[in-house]
C-alpha cells in the first residue's frame, strides 16, 4: 500500500504564472526534501506584456484554491488529514476569504504560514491608492527585486476599491469553529504597504501565538532567504515531517 503523503498548498503574491517566487521555492522543499504533495496557487488574473504584469483582482475569484483543494482530496497519495498552507502578501487576502466561507479543509488543516500577509492596507497604501484612483491609473506594486529587472507590477485601477477596503477580519470572523490549526506569521516592521497591528490581530484570530509570530527589519518585500528557514521549520514541526 503506498503511503500517503502529507499536502502542502502554497498560494503567493502578485505572480504570472510561469513565474517563481519564494512560496514556490519552498514548496519545492517540502516536496523534494520532506517527500510532501504540493500545489501552487496564483491568486490573481494577469494579462502579460513584455516585462508588464497587470493583475485584477476580485472577490468572487477563488477557483484556483478550490481547484487544488479538489485535486488534493482526490490524489490517493495525498493525505489530506495533514495540511499546511503556506502564503503571502495578496495570497493571504484571498487564504482569508476561503477560509471564511470554506470548511472544506476544518478536518486536515494544521498549519498556516503567512509571509507578510495582506489583512489590511496601510494609511501609505491607501493614498497612494486614492491616488491611483483619481487618475484613472493602474496601481504600481513592483518591489525592488521587480525594478532591478525592469519589471513593472500593476493592479488594475478597476480593483484598486476591493483591495483599500479589505479587511481580513471580517472574514476571520466567520470562520469555522471546527478549523484547529497553528499559525506562523511573519511581519516586516517597516511594511510600506500592510497594517502590521491589524495582521497582529488576525493572528490571534488564527489560533496564532506569541511563539509563532516573528517580526522583522525590512520592508514588505522581505528577502527568500530570511524568511524560508522560520517558515519551514515551523511546518517541518507542526506536520511532524521527516526526510523523504
Amino acid at each position: 500500500m503506498t503511503e500517503r503523503k502529507p499536502v502542502v498548498f502554497g498560494i503567493g503574491g502578485l505572480l504570472g504564472k510561469e513565474e517563481r517566487g519564494k512560496i514556490d521555492d519552498m514548496l519545492s522543499i517540502m516536496a523534494e526534501t520532506y517527500g510532501c504533495k504540493t500545489y501552487a496557487i496564483r491568486p490573481a488574473e494577469v494579462v502579460i506584456d513584455g516585462t508588464n504584469y497587470l493583475f485584477t483582482l476580485s472577490p468572487e475569484d477563488r477557483k484556483e484554491i478550490v481547484e487544488a483543494v479538489s485535486a488534493a482530496r482526490e490524489n490517493p497519495e495525498a493525505d489530506t488529514s495533514r495540511v499546511a498552507i503556506i502564503t503571502s502578501s495578496i495570497g493571504a487576502l484571498k487564504l482569508f476569504e476561503y477560509l471564511g466561507e470554506s470548511e472544506d479543509l476544518a478536518l486536515g488543516l494544521k498549519a498556516i504560514a503567512q509571509n507578510v500577509p495582506f489583512t489590511r492596507r496601510n494609511e501609505g497604501l491607501t493614498s497612494r491608492g486614492r491616488e491611483a484612483i483619481e487618475r484613472g491609473e493602474p496601481f504600481n506594486f513592483s518591489s525592488r527585486y521587480d525594478r532591478m529587472r525592469r519589471v513593472n507590477r500593476s493592479v488594475r485601477t478597476t480593483s484598486l476599491p476591493y483591495l483599500l477596503d479589505f479587511d481580513a477580519r471580517e472574514n476571520l470572523k466567520r470562520l469555522s469553529p471546527q478549523y484547529r490549526f497553528q499559525t506562523f506569521t511573519l511581519l516586516a516592521k517597516r511594511d510600506s504597504v500592510v497594517d502590521n497591528q491589524v495582521t497582529v490581530e488576525c493572528h490571534r484570530m488564527l489560533n496564532g501565538t506569541d511563539e509563532n509570530m516573528l517580526t522583522v527589519e525590512y520592508d514588505h518585500w522581505i528577502p527568500y532567504e530570511v524568511s524560508r528557514k522560520p517558515i519551514v521549520d515551523f511546518l517541518v514541526k507542526t506536520l511532524e515531517l521527516r526526510l523523504a
